[in-house]
């Protein structure tokens, strides 16, 4: 039985590609979240230039 997601996304694809609504689920995948305590993220740089650090969001964006 394939899994039916509904949503913007989900809408957005169907709109773009038709096709996407005979798609079907094989496979997912759950885990660890890399999300700090109160959920405020973690921006900052590294002593190597040009390389920063970005981590910690809780349920928002990830850049």
């Amino acid at each position: 039985m394939p899994l039916r997601l509904t949503g913007t996304v989900t809408d957005a694809a169907m709109a773009l590609m038709p096709m996407t609504g005979k798609a079907r689920v094989l496979q997912s995948w759950g885990g660890i979240m890399d999300m700090t305590p109160d959920g405020s993220p973690i921006i900052d740089k590294t002593p190597t230039t040009d390389v920063f650090i970005d981590c910690g969001w809780q349920l928002g964006l990830r850049i």
